[in-house]
Formats: C-alpha cells, structure tokens, sequence
C-alpha cells in the first residue's frame, strides 16, 4: 500500500513492468498482478480489483 500512495506503482503503469516489480519486491503472483483491473477509491488508491479466474 505504501507504493501504492508514494506513487511508486499506480494503475498508468505498464501493466507487465507493474507486475514484475510486485512480485519482485512483495513476493505477489505475477499473473495475478498482470490481472490488476483497478484501484481505488478514485482510481488511485490502495485497493485492487483483480481477475483471479482461471479458464
């Protein structure tokens, strides 16, 4: 979350270099993470609605 508030990762970001730098620094599945649909509230914040399906 803190990244997230610093700036460091926000929903502009390249979708697979966002990804790499999750599981990188916080151990997050990268295909999870690749999966990130939004944050919030207002787009920015802290919260993620990701796409955890498999099919």
């Amino acid at each position: 979350p803190e990244d997230i508030d610093n700036g460091e990762v926000n929903p502009r970001d390249e979708f697979k270099a966002r990804a790499r730098y999750l599981g990188e620094k916080y151990d997050y599945d990268v295909t999870e993470a690749r999966k990130i649909w939004s944050f919030g509230p207002d787009g920015t914040g802290p919260n993620l609605l990701i796409d955890c399906t498999k099919g």
